[in-house]
Formats: C-alpha cells, structure tokens, sequence
C-alpha cells in the first residue's frame, strides 16, 4: 500500500481481524511510510489490543470517544475509570449507558411495564450523554447524533481532529446519498418520512399502507419492513426493477 502511494486505507475489517490488519500494516510499512488506516468499527476496546506503533496514527469514526471534553463526560469517563480501571469508555460503553437511561426514564414516564406506553414515551424522548445531547428521532426512531473523527495516539485513545458542525439526522434506507436508488431513477428524493397514510385499492378492497412503511421518491413509492411484496403490487405501488 505504500508503494502504492496510498493516502489512506478503509478498513472495514472488524474483530480479530482488525486487530490483525492494523499490526500487520505496522510491521510491513514501519512508522514512517504508513498510510493511516480509516474505520467504522476501530474503537478504544480495539485500539488497547495492538500495539502502540500499530494503533499509533490511524483514524477511526464515530459518535463518541472518551477524549470529549464537557462535564458529563468527564464525570461519566471518572466513574468508568474508577469501577474498571485503567483505560476508558468507548462508544460501545457510552451508548449501553445512554440506553439505559433512556429506557429508565422512559419507565419513569410511563407510569408502567406496558410495552405500548413505553415505546409512546420514548417518542422524541432526549438525554444528556457522555457524547452530547442525543434525541430519538419521532419519525424515524433512530438517534440524531453528531459524528467525530478521531486519531489514534500511543496510549490508545483517540484525539478528536474533526467534528461536525450538525447533528446528522439518521438516514436508513440511503434515500439522501448519491448511490442510493433516487439517483439510478435520476428523481428527486423527498424527505424522509412522510407523515400521512397511503390509500390504495387492492382488487375489490381498500386497504392502507402506513407511510412509516413507504418512502416516495418523485412518483414512486419504495417499501421498508413489514409491507409485503403482494401488498405493494396489488396496490401498483411497487418500484420497478432496478
């Protein structure tokens, strides 16, 4: 990879391998001809696992790394550090806390165990994390979170180099990136959800579909989970063969 004169590498290697590849690249290109390695899935569990000069340099990506400076995260990173040790949280560690409160509060909201009225409460339901203030989108579930960029150092941290300026709405079915299938069709994609319901004859029957399940793109509609493929052509709301 160096010979090939190679700015970086993407890795999307995970586990063992990870782990693997990046000591490998170290021992292989030295400290002074490596390309960084770029990944999802790299994390601060990960990084403990290699070696100083094989972590040393190589960029990771994600909502959370220790190395945030904000007061809830230094309390969160002391607390962690104080039950476990040596080293920090990751963003595994901040995630299953954030959830954990989320689903608490939630708990607290609802007055009871019944899975309806959670779910009701968690609806747009906001915490302040270790990472930043996260809300669970109302109309796609998913958090809106701001991503980072981290470099790896020898102590296996990650220093934060870059940061977006916004809170990046989640985009699940790639409606709004380039190779998503809006540009095969060369249409326009709308914004994701749309908020009404969808009403289409099926043979003598009406029947609805739900547009939490259908997402419009210029004049068609493409299915998310849980609408079936007879439904959708019945209904001639189906997409063509892409």
């Amino acid at each position: 990879m160096a010979a090939k004169g190679a700015d970086a590498v993407l890795s999307t290697l995970v586990g063992r391998n990870s782990i693997a590849f990046h000591e490998a690249d170290a021992e292989l290109t030295g400290p002074t001809k490596r390309a960084p390695i770029a990944s999802l899935t790299t994390t601060e569990a990960k990084l403990a696992l290699m070696r100083p000069e094989a972590r040393q340099g190589n960029l990771a990506v994600a909502p959370y790394f220790g190395t945030l400076v904000n007061t809830v995260n230094d309390a969160f990173v002391a607390k962690f550090r104080g039950k476990y040790g040596s080293g920090g949280p990751g963003v595994y560690s901040e995630v299953t806390y954030s959830l954990v409160h989320f689903y608490a509060n939630a708990l607290e909201l609802a007055g009871s165990e019944d899975t309806d009225a959670i779910l009701g409460a968690l609806s747009g339901a906001a915490f302040k994390a270790p990472g930043g203030d996260v809300h669970i989108d109302t109309e796609t579930n998913p958090f809106s979170i701001r991503p980072l960029i981290g470099k790896a150092n020898m102590a296996g941290q990650c220093d934060i180099v870059w940061q977006s300026p916004n809170v990046i709405r989640a985009d699940l079915y790639l409606i709004a990136y380039d190779r998503s299938v809006s540009k095969l069709m060369d249409l326009p994609a709308t914004a994701l959800p749309m908020r009404k319901t969808v009403c289409c004859a099926a043979g003598a029957r009406s029947e609805c579909l739900s547009s939490t399940r259908m997402t419009k793109i210029g004049k068609c509609w493409l299915t998310r989970s849980g609408v079936s493929t007879a439904r959708q052509k019945a209904c001639g709301l189906h997409p063509p063969n892409f």
